[in-house]
């Protein structure tokens, strides 16, 4: 029988393997069979590029605020170093190219099995909260923010979604408390104005339509249509009604 010791060791690699996975440092084969998904997912990671390097000069001028910094990855590095070894640790302390965002994205993607709409969705949160808090994205906290942007995409898309601890097991990096608190930070930086009107969704699709150019019916998402603005429109509206109230907050619709 295994020791408690040997049961932690195990689990602790196991931790290690998936966050490495995750990362992107040691992903398996890309299972994404439809090379349009990753050209979505890879003009997203370019959206957010840009949005790195033009808050470049700002990183130095962050406020002291304690929301801002709980996305920020240095607050957790000094007790989880042990997680991150070699190219890993590496990938945690500069700024990252498309290319590491794309694979980010692309393994959360292929693990937790979301709607391609989620990822539309996560942009247009990360950018609202931007707008709205003026916080600054750059390379200490941008993993974090899609991984929570996502979180939230995900319980306003998909009817099925994963919960906080499926996350906290794909992406062991944070743990189930420190993903919940997370949640309720970013909806606060949001102004719990998670509501999405379908002009504003109309808006990122058509954005993110001009990639495909060439061949614009290759986007591997739709326009919505009046079904799905109606779902969208009550589903993050019921969110951020749920969010302010767990936030003892007031509602400001958006």
């Amino acid at each position: 029988m295994a020791t408690a010791a040997a049961q932690a060791s195990s689990s602790t690699k196991d931790d290690e393997d998936r966050l490495a996975q995750t990362d992107g440092n040691m992903l398996v084969t890309s299972t994404i069979t439809r090379p349009n998904m990753q050209k979505l997912i890879r003009a997203i990671s370019y959206i957010l590029l840009d949005q790195i390097e033009e808050d470049a000069s700002l990183v130095h001028k962050m406020k002291q605020d304690e929301d801002w910094f709980v996305f920020d990855e240095e607050t957790y590095l000094k007790e989880k170093q042990r997680m991150l070894k070699g190219t890993l640790l590496e990938k945690f302390t500069k700024k990252p190219s498309a290319e590491d965002i794309e694979k980010f994205i692309t393994a959360l993607y292929e693990c937790a099995e979301y709607s391609p709409e989620c990822n539309v969705l996560s942009l247009l949160y990360i950018n609202r909260l931007i707008a709205f808090s003026g916080l600054p994205l750059h390379f200490g906290n941008w993993r974090p923010l899609v991984f929570i942007s996502l979180i939230v995409a995900q319980k306003v898309w998909d009817d099925k979604y994963l919960g906080n601890s499926d996350f906290a097991y794909i992406y062991p990096f944070f743990t189930l408390d420190e993903i919940n608190n997370m949640e309720i930070k970013f909806v606060k930086l949001l102004q719990y104005q998670v509501i999405v009107k379908p002009s504003t969704y109309a808006k990122y699709y058509f954005e993110l339509r001009s990639f495909f150019q060439s061949n614009p019916e290759d986007l591997p998402i739709a326009p919505l249509n009046n079904i799905t603005a109606e779902k969208l429109e009550k589903k993050s509206t019921d969110y951020s009604e749920k969010a302010a109230k767990i936030g003892d907050k007031s509602m400001t619709v958006c």
